[in-house]
């Protein structure tokens, strides 16, 4: 499977990519514009995300914003409703107004920060019946937009901080 984090945070992306990885081959971005840019890349060479974790607060283009481009660019390459990306909105946004926007945006999945493995395992079971984990989900390399910038080199730096409200032991 072809997988697609974005989220602003170092150790959100580091999480879920930690918790995916074993499903497939993991791509992240900082911010929605770096989203697309993967997105319309992948779309290009006819390998679509077929997963992609989206948070709302970012910079740049927020998640709504960026899950409506993403729809977009879809449409633009024919893909069908069928064949479309599985969108989950990992953000720590719970009101309704954005849960009901992102639903209107057709995301397929809305799950809370911090995320409990278990909730996002039985989410993931929901989108794909079938799936399971790879034969070598060890470690597999990703690839990552950094902000501003269309180059595919991992380009994070190691001393991002731990993001406010997400106390250690909960996520994962």
């Amino acid at each position: 499977m072809n997988i697609l984090v974005v989220d602003d945070e170092l150790v959100n992306r580091r999480i879920l990519v930690r918790a995916l990885s074993r499903y497939g081959h993991c791509d992240t971005a900082r911010d929605g514009v770096s989203a697309l840019e993967l997105m319309q890349d992948c779309l290009e060479q006819a390998h679509p995300y077929e997963l992609i974790c989206l948070d709302i607060r970012m910079p740049k283009l927020d998640g709504q914003s960026t899950l409506k481009c993403v729809r977009e660019l879809e449409k633009r390459f024919r893909v069908t409703p069928l064949e479309r990306a599985r969108v989950i909105m990992a953000t720590a946004l719970d009101d309704p107004r954005n849960i009901i926007t992102a639903y209107d945006e057709l995301c397929d999945g809305y799950l809370v920060k911090p995320i409990a493995e278990e909730s996002l395992e039985d989410l993931l079971r929901e989108l794909f019946p079938d799936l399971r984990p790879r034969a070598d989900s060890q470690h597999p390399p990703q690839r990552s937009v950094p902000s501003g910038n269309a180059s595919l080199v991992d380009a994070e730096p190691e001393s991002e901080q731990r993001p406010r409200g997400v106390p250690l032991g909960k996520a994962f």
